[in-house]
């Protein structure tokens, strides 16, 4: 039975790929290597027997950060070739200009705000609001306690909406 031919495998792949895909985008994976390293999670999700003790997709994050770390430091050996810039996966495509228009604003604005936050407030923000993860288990992924996961989240919302507030803000005329 080959990979492809595994129902929970298919199940799992199908509900998880497009959190793979971005979570190795914002850790640094360049485009050409998100496909190569998209399938390496997926791999190594297959071939561990063990079964994760937190969520699926806390699981298939913890993967992912070690499969980005490994393709960031250049010790990636199952990288063999080098996919093409491809769109990024996600759910069904709206082929309303308009609607493209909007999306592709509020993620430069979200992309813009991530770039200001400090790497711990950037990734429980990112795994929480972006990717969707409970508390709980951005706490047990990031090995740390669900007051300091608390925390973080609450400073980066804060700043979210005085980032937001800050742009909205009428600029003041100089005269």
């Amino acid at each position: 039975m080959s990979v492809g031919d595994h129902p929970d495998f298919d199940r799992v792949y199908r509900a998880h790929v497009g959190l793979v895909w971005r979570c190795l985008r914002r850790a640094g994976v360049p485009d050409s290597m998100l496909e190569d390293a998209t399938q390496e999670v997926f791999l190594v999700h297959h071939r561990r027997s063990d079964v994760p003790t937190q969520s699926v997709a806390a699981w298939l994050v913890g993967i992912t950060r070690k499969v980005a770390s490994n393709v960031r430091r250049g010790e990636q050996r199952f990288l063999r070739r080098i996919a093409s810039q491809r769109a990024e996966p996600g759910p069904e495509q709206n082929d309303d200009p308009e609607d493209r228009l909007r999306r592709s604003q509020a993620l430069t604005l979200v992309e813009a705000f991530l770039i200001t936050l400090t790497p711990a407030l950037r990734e429980v923000f990112e795994l929480i609001e972006i990717e969707g993860l409970k508390q709980r288990e951005v706490a047990e992924l990031l090995g740390l306690s669900i007051n300091t996961v608390g925390s973080r989240l609450r400073v980066g919302r804060v700043q979210f909406e005085d980032y937001v507030r800050r742009l909205d803000a009428p600029e003041v005329a100089h005269g």
